[in-house]
Parts: structure tokens; C-alpha cells; sequence
């Protein structure tokens, strides 16, 4: 990148170094340098003056948003706000977050490359030398109005929002609908909102993605003013299913049982109601969540129901370990039922079954009783043509394929 620490070095003086740190006599001046207005602003981006690809140097710039939680970029927006004020800076070329000391309220000056990101206007930088702080600016906030007809003059823009209710729970990518034609994202926290929250007001940058506008609330400051959802009445898994709920719902679950721990990558676990049964299993999808399931521990989960490629998965906002445990009981099985559907997410055990082919690339081998072992949590090295008196073990779904997850080497009996 041709603009870079030297050239903003020669627009500005005393600013020869990675992100000098202002004096405390500087925070919060409300005087901006004169060299602020020597060159472009981020309104001039947003209105075409420049194009994408063109290289840019912005003297001076407030921080909005520090980095997002992937560290992967942050928001600024020219002193004062206003319509067209924002951007979103990307990280480019592979740098390193801890390079980026930058704080909310933070007046810098940048240098960077225009792009076009999938309509979304960003700013690229390719080093923390791209980046000077030289002082300290107040942050401004515009409020603007719940029934905005169009949103495109606040992309980027540290916004707040009065009388926005919200309309849905979190999904799998932690997005929630709202009143007012944009979701909620996770990009800096997980947050539980829901169905039936109302924000006056609810704060952040108004950011564009998948052809969407999405405010993204900073820290639980951000949405101090928003009420509580609406309350979800708890039940367990087969009363769950049975009432047909599914793809989209958001349900909660009362004293269910873990009956594996995390998958391998740590994103999955598995769950069913105490005494097991058919309908009594669930998949548990907690991503990059940081939660370690432990067998037999009892717990209360909340959060929207979908389908992964026709896998039935819960998503949790929250998980409550109950301090209690309980032995997670198997269904015994010695034939195939007429539906391994009513099976999917239980602990089962498979009696006297037999191993019908050899292991293939996938660590899978067939049975007689027409479910493929799997070695998602253990390779139990089963030998084709043997019978087995029990292995137990977790039924999940993939490539249109009932499969059952032993755990360990305690679920093979000989």
C-alpha cells in the first residue's frame, strides 16, 4: 500500500511512530488540529468521490467501534457524525489485532485503500503504521428514526434507535429481527435478546451484509435500553417435538441430561431427556461458544431450533447447569426400527448387532440392524463379521445417513 506511515507522517507533524498514545491534556478536546481539514473526509468516500481501488488519506477520524470480536476491523466516522459520516475499516493482508491499539473516542488519522466489499464501502489497511492516534475526540450518536425509508446514508455510522422492538430470537449466526427493517448482529458480543424486547434506545454502527442492513450493538451498554424478552415456558425434548415445534422456534428446555461430551472441533454436543426414549434426543450446536459438556450433567437450555441439512439442532443463548447429575439412560434396541428418525439426538444401544463391511475412508462400517457406525468421538476398530453384544452410542444424521457416535471404548461390549 503506497499510503502508509510516511506519507501521513508528511501531512502531519509528531507522528512518527506506530499509534503514539495522546497526553491526558488532549482527552476530549473538542478543537480539532488544523491539518483536519487538509485533506479528504469519510463523507467524501461515501459520495464518490473517491472510487474503489483509490488509495486515500483521512487526517482525522474518530473511533466508533474498537475492534470486532474476530479482530478483523473496527469503525470510524468523521468528527461531529452525520449522514455519509462512517466506515468500516478492514484489517488487510493477514495483520495481527494486537498490532491495533485503538480505543473508542480515539481522533486519528488514516491511511488506507477504498473497497467495495459486497456493496458494503470499506476502508483497507495493510499495517498498524496505516493508523496514528493523535488525540482524543467525543463520540457522536445520531438518532435517527425507528421508520427510516433508507438506510444507506447511515452505513457505518454510530447510530441510535428509540421504540425498536424486537421480533425474533437469535439464530445460528446470532442474528435477531426487529421492527425496523434491520437485524441485530453478533460482531462484538452474544447477546440474549428476543421476541418481544422493546430498545429506547439500542446504540451501534449500522453495518451492510448479505444484502441487509445490521446494527451492531458494541457491549451490554449499547442495549441498557432494552427490556427484557418475553418469557419462554420450559418443557422437555419429546413434549418439544410433539408439539411440532422446528426450524426457527426458539424453545427451552428443562432439566435435560448431556449424554456425550463436545465433538473434536468442541462445536457440538448431545442431549436427551432424563429416562431417554423415542423423540428424547437433541443436537446441541454451540460453535465458538465456550462450553465444555460433561456427561450425566443436568442442565436448562434455551435457544431457536434449526435444520442442518435435515439435522434438528438447538443453538443455545443460554445453558444453566442445574449442580445436579443424572446416568443417561440408552434405549436398547436388537432390530431396526421403521423410523431412525424417532431416534435422531437419543443414546441408544444396539444388541447383539453385527458388523456387516469393512471400515471404510470415513472410519464408517454397516451393521445388521441398517445404521452405520460412525467414529465421530471413537474408532472402536469393529471387525467385520463379528457380532457385538452391545455398543452404544449417540444417533446424529449427515449425507442423508442415520449413523450412531460411540464415545468411547466403554460403549463396545464383545
Amino acid at each position: 500500500m503506497k499510503y502508509s506511515f510516511l506519507l501521513i507522517c508528511s501531512l502531519m507533524a509528531g507522528l512518527c511512530s506506530p499509534n503514539p498514545k495522546p497526553d491526558d491534556t488532549d482527552k476530549g478536546t473538542t478543537d480539532l488540529p488544523d491539518t483536519c481539514s487538509e485533506g479528504a473526509t469519510l463523507a467524501d468516500i461515501q459520495g464518490g468521490t473517491y472510487a474503489d481501488g483509490d488509495e486515500v488519506v483521512i487526517p482525522c477520524a474518530v473511533v466508533t467501534g474498537e475492534l470486532t470480536a474476530g479482530g478483523e476491523a473496527f469503525f470510524i466516522q468523521d468528527p461531529g457524525g452525520g449522514e455519509w459520516s462512517g466506515m468500516y475499516v478492514y484489517l488487510y493482508g493477514g495483520m495481527e489485532a494486537d498490532e491495533m491499539d485503538i480505543s473508542v473516542g480515539d481522533l486519528i488519522s488514516i491511511a488506507g485503500v477504498v473497497s467495495e466489499w459486497n456493496d458494503l464501502t470499506e476502508l483497507s489497511i495493510a499495517t498498524a503504521y496505516d493508523v496514528a492516534v493523535i488525540g482524543e475526540y467525543p463520540v457522536t450518536i445520531d438518532a435517527v428514526d425507528c421508520n427510516t425509508a433508507d438506510w444507506e446514508p447511515w452505513e457505518s455510522c454510530l447510530i441510535s434507535i428509540d421504540g425498536l422492538e424486537v421480533t425474533s430470537w437469535p439464530d445460528n449466526y446470532g442474528q435477531v429481527d426487529t421492527s425496523c427493517g434491520m437485524t441485530f448482529d453478533d460482531l462484538y458480543f452474544d447477546y440474549s435478546s428476543g421476541t418481544g424486547a422493546v430498545c429506547t434506545p439500542v446504540i451501534g454502527p449500522l453495518t451492510y451484509s448479505y444484502e441487509e442492513y445490521r446494527l451492531v450493538p458494541r457491549d451490554e451498554d449499547d442495549m441498557a435500553g432494552c427490556t427484557e424478552p418475553e418469557q419462554v415456558e420450559g418443557t422437555s425434548i419429546v413434549e418439544m417435538k410433539s408439539s411440532g415445534a422446528g426450524d426457527g422456534d426458539f424453545v427451552a428446555l428443562d432439566q435435560v441430561v448431556i449424554t456425550s461430551t463436545n465433538t473434536p472441533d468442541g462445536e457440538l454436543f448431545f442431549i436427551q431427556d432424563q429416562g431417554g426414549g423415542i423423540n428424547s434426543g437433541l443436537v446441541v450446536y454451540i460453535g465458538s461458544q465456550d462450553y465444555d459438556a460433561v456427561i450425566g450433567n443436568v442442565v436448562d437450555i434455551q435457544g431457536p431450533l434449526s435444520l442442518y441439512y435435515d439435522l434438528l439442532e438447538i443453538a443455545p443463548t443460554q445453558i444453566t447447569d442445574s449442580g445436579t447429575t443424572a446416568t443417561p439412560t440408552p434405549v436398547e434396541l436388537s432390530a431396526a426400527p421403521s423410523d431412525w428418525n424417532d431416534y435422531e439426538g437419543a443414546l441408544v444401544t444396539l444388541v447383539d448387532v453385527e458388523i456387516t463391511s469393512e471400515q471404510n475412508n470415513y472410519g464408517e462400517v454397516s451393521t445388521s440392524l441398517d445404521l452405520t457406525i460412525d467414529d465421530l468421538f471413537y474408532n472402536g476398530d469393529l471387525v467385520n463379521g463379528q457380532t457385538y453384544s452391545g455398543i452404544t452410542g449417540v444417533i446424529t444424521y449427515s449425507f442423508e445417513v442415520f449413523k450412531l457416535e460411540p464415545r468411547s471404548a466403554a460403549d463396545i461390549v464383545e
